[in-house]
């Protein structure tokens, strides 16, 4: 393999993300900046039930239980 074209990719592809990183931290930046404590309580209840209750998906009960299942999975993946 050529010795320059490792290097090469590598600076290329430090470029593309250095470039789509600063399109999207602009991006961010346009959106209002509105963070308020105001309905705390209901907005930590709808992470309890659509989040981790699923409930939702729990409609269909072939694919919400499968797809609980793989969410679960994957949870316990990440703390493991």
């Amino acid at each position: 393999m050529q010795s320059w074209l490792v290097p090469t990719i590598l600076v290329v592809s430090s470029l593309a993300f250095a470039r789509n990183g600063g399109r999207l931290v602009r991006l961010i930046l346009l959106g209002k900046n509105d963070f308020t404590l105001q309905g705390l309580g209901d907005r930590i209840n709808d992470v309890l039930v659509y989040v981790l209750g699923q409930l939702k998906l729990l409609r269909e009960p072939g694919a919400g239980i499968l797809h609980m299942a793989f969410f679960y999975g994957f949870l316990l993946i990440q703390v493991g």
